[in-house]
């Protein structure tokens, strides 16, 4: 089985990179991971190193992501490799903001590579979890899009999705988004006054994808995000 962690580090990238490195090997502890996926690092994370994925004009202040592999070392990911493209499914959403993807989110896809078969991505989408809100149309727009492009061929996105899976598949576009979604079954953000899932995974693997919450408590690390394993 392939497996990837995905961990939204947020205000733990703040402290050192020992801290990191301490609190990475600490929650994923006796998982094998193939790839450690990360988002919220801020420009003075060394560990995990940040990559500054964006379409807007570089800044200190941007919130980016760290990749590592089964070593803990380094793994570059590719921003280009895919933009994606507006559709006629997407459309048919009627939403307002335009068709193109890189004015409704400013952090870019993240391609880690093709693992295990299947071509994996990592997303921080923008905030504004509202059913329609800025979150949903972006993440609607990529289903849309990876859909049409990759056909049957197998693709897979992780991340911080920043819209529940209840309010994406209430999104007006034309495929069913509910065969895409593959969830933990607990929430994955601490909010203020309600806990939600945030963190999870789209896939056009419709069999042998599985998404769980790890269950050691993010707190003490200094996030309010749990990590997620995906498994396929």
């Amino acid at each position: 089985m392939t497996k990837i962690g995905f961990w939204n580090l947020r205000h733990l990238s703040d402290g050192s990179d020992q801290d990191r490195r301490n609190a990475i090997q600490t929650v994923f502890k006796g998982f094998k991971v193939d790839y450690f996926l990360f988002c919220e690092l801020t420009t003075k994370c060394t560990f995990p190193p940040y990559q500054n994925l964006t379409y807007r004009r570089f800044s200190n202040a941007q919130l980016c992501y760290g990749c590592l592999d089964s070593n803990l070392m380094h793994h570059p990911l590719n921003g280009d490799y895919f933009i994606p493209e507006k559709t006629d499914t997407y459309k048919q959403a009627g939403f307002k903001g335009g068709n193109d993807f890189t004015n409704l989110a400013d952090r870019a896809l993240g391609f880690v590579g093709n693992v295990g078969g299947v071509d994996v991505f990592v997303l921080h989408a923008p905030s504004g979890g509202q059913k329609n809100g800025p979150a949903a149309k972006a993440v609607s727009f990529l289903a849309c899009s990876l859909n049409e492009e990759y056909g049957a061929n197998p693709w897979l996105v992780v991340g911080d999705l920043n819209v529940e899976p209840f309010d994406l598949i209430q999104a007006r576009v034309g495929i069913n988004l509910v065969g895409l979604i593959k969830a933990p079954s607990d929430p994955t953000y601490i909010g203020r006054k309600k806990d939600k899932k945030y963190d999870y995974v789209l896939s056009n693997v419709t069999s042998g994808v599985f998404v769980d919450r790890i269950r050691s408590s993010p707190r003490g690390h200094g996030s309010d995000h749990y990590p997620i394993i995906v498994e396929y």
